[in-house]
């Protein structure tokens, strides 16, 4: 099931909006809580307080209510986070404090709900959809990346745009991880700071 398969069905009436948005609701607390293989539809009815007939009138199972949680809730979030990557002022921040911006915003993404994402950086390595999922959100963060990179074109030691955005993007997600998902025994702070310097040493003469 692709993304483009994702038809969860839509109430139109106020009551069952509520009922769907109470599903989801105690669906992420249980998939952040226990974990998609430790959380069942019977679960997930007990703790919205609702029908398991309510459950299967909105979603086919359980995937179909994860895959809604990640490409409808949380890939919104996500999205608007990233957006504000465009917003940040180049010029008057500097290129190194820029990049150090940038790395900070995904690790308040990662922030948004740290359970939800250890679950799905799991999830990945397993499932094609959500392994999907996660490399549209990282293509999102690379043509950022390129943008950012394009203010400042002539004073790179790169040439190639996209493979350098690649990297950076691989070493940011592991470096946040281990702050965010793995509890590192270094600070955020220093985590971050040896990473900015260290891509701005990359990037730049």
């Amino acid at each position: 099931m692709g993304k483009e398969d994702i038809k969860t069905r839509m109430p139109q009436q106020k009551r069952g909006i509520e009922t769907r948005n109470r599903i989801l609701a105690a669906a992420r607390t249980l998939f952040s809580r226990d974990g998609y293989n430790g959380t069942n539809a019977k679960e997930i009815t007990a703790e919205a307080g609702v029908s398991v007939g309510s459950f299967y009138a909105y979603f086919k199972d359980k995937k179909e209510l994860f895959m809604e949680l990640t490409h409808g809730n949380m890939k919104q979030e996500i999205l608007a986070m990233l957006d504000q990557m465009q917003d940040l002022p180049l010029e008057k921040i500097g290129k190194q404090e820029t990049i150090r911006h940038m790395i900070q915003l995904i690790a308040d993404i990662h922030n948004q709900d740290p359970e939800m994402h250890r679950e799905i950086e799991a999830m990945k390595y397993n499932d094609p959809d959500i392994l999907a999922f996660d490399e549209e959100l990282n293509d999102h963060f690379n043509k950022r990346f390129i943008s950012f990179l394009e203010h400042f074109e002539d004073r790179l030691r790169i040439t190639d745009l996209e493979a350098a955005a690649k990297i950076i993007s691989c070493s940011v997600q592991e470096t946040i991880h281990a702050v965010r998902l793995f509890d590192s025994p270094i600070s955020e702070k220093r985590l971050i700071d040896a990473l900015a310097d260290m891509i701005h040493r990359y990037l730049f003469r």
